[in-house]
């Protein structure tokens, strides 16, 4: 089969990214489809890719230009499909609106299927074309002199391809944070976000949580509004907080340049009858390779509850 009818079939792959899921709504179980968006635009670009390659394999040649022209497409699809990813990415953990009914139905959004596919199409695309490109240079009866002009669109849509794949691959040279020093990170967050909490500084405090929880909230105003609430009915019934320090990690585990951890805490709660502690689970996530944390209180919670809005819980942690 030639690189061209393989392009064809990748391009009609391609195509059928635009009728697929591109966004999912776990807690309404909807999906946004591609077709609905951008999807229109990429779903164009593939028809043309695929009318390009129907020419060629209805001529029975290889078609220098078609190629360039293919290949360059299959890039855009590609460096799309990718910034789509990563821009559904960045909004799902900084999604708030003023609307709390729309904040809560839209909390835990994530990338539909359709997107992984348009990437794969790209990248299809891109990588046959320049294949078939490649060896359209390599047999021409040209001489050696009059081909080198060839080969620059193919060594440029190489190295922007490479470009693309450093920039979003996340390859980082540092390496994976030590225990030690995940531990000196979470004993200064734990404590800090506790001392917020206890000075009432709900603007600090939400800062330490994922932003996730405020999506299920709505709005951090509302969210605000509820911690103020509880915090009054736990000292009616309960007493004050007093001190939160952080005790250990108890399990962690890592995929890709996300790190979630279980930690344990220790509440201590101010009572007339005297000081009382209680040990509390959170759950340490890091998006960044131990950049960055956001933290998620795991008391009355169940995995069931925590999936619906942070659906890319690591399901080998167990609390």
């Amino acid at each position: 089969m030639t690189t061209s009818a393989i392009t064809l079939i990748v391009a009609i792959v391609g195509l059928a990214a635009t009728f697929m899921p591109w966004v999912h709504f776990p807690k309404g179980n909807t999906d946004l489809y591609g077709y609905v968006g951008d999807g229109l635009i990429t779903g164009f670009v593939f028809i043309l890719v695929g009318i390009l390659s129907g020419i060629e394999i209805f001529k029975h040649k290889q078609i220098v230009v078609f190629k360039i022209i293919n290949a360059i497409l299959g890039l855009l699809m590609l460096i799309a499909g990718i910034s789509k990813i990563y821009e559904i990415e960045f909004e799902k953990t900084n999604f708030e609106s003023d609307n709390p009914f729309i904040g809560a139905a839209f909390a835990g959004f994530t990338q539909g299927s359709g997107l992984y596919i348009l990437v794969f199409a790209g990248l299809g695309v891109m990588l046959f074309s320049l294949s078939g490109l490649y060896a359209a240079i390599k047999d021409s009866s040209s001489s050696s002199e009059s081909k080198w002009p060839l080969y620059i669109p193919l060594i440029l849509i190489t190295l922007m391809a490479g470009v693309l794949f450093f920039n979003y691959s996340g390859i980082k040279f540092s390496g994976i944070p030590t225990k030690e020093s995940m531990e000196q990170t979470f004993k200064n967050d734990i404590e800090k976000m506790g001392q917020c909490l206890i000075d009432r500084d709900f603007d600090c405090f939400i800062e330490y949580n994922h932003p996730m929880i405020v999506q299920s909230y709505g709005t951090k105003q509302k969210m605000k509004d509820i911690l103020n609430q509880a915090l009054r009915a736990y000292k009616d019934q309960k007493g004050a907080y007093k001190n939160i320090k952080f005790v250990n990690i108890v399990q962690t585990e890592q995929q890709g340049n996300n790190i979630q951890s279980i930690i344990n805490q220790d509440v201590t709660i101010k009572t007339p009858t005297g000081d009382i502690t209680e040990e509390q689970k959170v759950l340490a996530i890091s998006d960044d390779n131990g950049a960055t944390w956001h933290y998620i209180n795991l008391s009355g919670m169940t995995k069931e509850r925590l999936l619906k809005f942070y659906p890319a819980f690591n399901p080998k942690l167990n609390f």
